[in-house]
């Protein structure tokens, strides 16, 4: 392996720092985040926030309706291997802080550029939704 150089670990995570790419000519594809961060559940664990994720997808598909449209693809497969892409290059993963769970909107993950595995998962499923809209792909997003 190459020093500083990106690599996936065992369960898919980057595992080394990396140099973001500029978001700031997306800025105008999403709205600002509203508000502060709110407590939904004390001691939530991941079960619960699983749960919640479709939650917010529903209630935050403007966030992501904009910028769905630029990153469809021909194929479907094209279509989800350009959002994770995207993700990849723009948001840092970052876990949450210890004994915190959280789920950041759509617009929030964007103009905080970090999140974790739950905020990836909610604006990309929320990118996926839009886009079957757009394109009348049938796609059914299932999280377990």
């Amino acid at each position: 392996m190459t020093k500083n150089k990106d690599w996936l670990g065992d369960a898919g995570t980057v595992t080394s720092r990396r140099r973001l790419k500029d978001a700031s000519p997306y800025e105008f594809l999403f709205p600002r985040p509203k508000g502060e961060n709110v407590t939904i559940k004390r001691d939530a664990g991941v079960k619960h926030t699983v749960k919640f994720i479709p939650k917010v997808v529903e209630q935050t598909l403007d966030h992501t309706e904009r910028i769905a449209r630029t990153l469809i693809a021909p194929t479907l497969r094209e279509t989800c291997e350009k959002i994770w892409k995207w993700v990849y290059d723009h948001i840092r993963y970052e876990k949450d802080e210890t004994g915190k769970e959280q789920v950041r909107s759509p617009a929030r993950l964007f103009y905080d550029r970090k999140g974790d595995c739950d905020c990836y998962t909610t604006f990309i499923n929320s990118v996926i939704v839009n886009v079957s809209r757009i394109k009348r792909w049938p796609m059914k997003i299932v999280n377990r």
